[in-house]
């Protein structure tokens, strides 16, 4: 995956907050976007900001291996939409939808998946590798943190911000920090 991939799902993933398909506790947005040459269906999945979400996060069950809140709102977008054919699936996410986007990847295939600051969705037990699969993760965030004890991320390819705070800061993990910093690596 290139900077350019980065930019287009950081900016979905920001859009995704302010205008969105609402399935109850899980939203997200598609949308077509050109990528060097060609046409790319971007799924952008928003992130907790409901109060119900809050407890969604904390549910310690799991499906096949991956986190059973994850999969289900994956399945959920997956029944509402269609792919357009030709056209290759970035799907991507913000906090919990980070664990939602990777376990739409897992699922279904999805071209590519970028996750920012996603929340741990996987079990330690199962094939955790996803290719073609960036996440980012502030090393002061804690929603990354959280649930390390039974779940994990996948093992793909980790773009580590700086650790510019001592202990955990929350204020690191919002949308518009993740733009600038992904405009800062491009």
């Amino acid at each position: 995956m290139d900077k350019e991939l980065y930019k287009i799902a950081a900016k979905a993933c920001a859009d995704v907050y302010l205008d969105n398909f609402d399935l109850g506790s899980t939203e997200y947005k598609l949308s077509i976007v050109k990528y060097k040459k060609i046409y790319i269906q971007v799924l952008a999945i928003a992130g907790t900001n409901e109060a119900r979400d809050w407890l969604k996060n904390i549910n310690p069950w799991s499906t096949n291996g991956i986190k059973a809140v994850a999969a289900m709102a994956a399945k959920e977008i997956k029944s509402g939409f269609m792919r357009e054919l030709g056209c290759k699936l970035l799907v991507c996410g913000h906090s919990k939808a980070g664990a939602t986007a990777i376990a739409y990847k897992k699922l279904f295939k999805a071209d590519w998946c970028i996750a920012f600051a996603p929340a741990r969705s996987l079990r330690y037990w199962m094939n955790r590798k996803m290719e073609n699969t960036t996440l980012f993760i502030d090393p002061d965030d804690p929603v990354s943190k959280a649930g390390f004890i039974g779940f994990g991320h996948p093992k793909c390819k980790v773009i580590k911000a700086k650790n510019d705070h001592v202990g955990l800061n929350v204020k690191d993990h919002f949308m518009c920090n993740w733009i600038k910093f992904v405009n800062t690596i491009a």
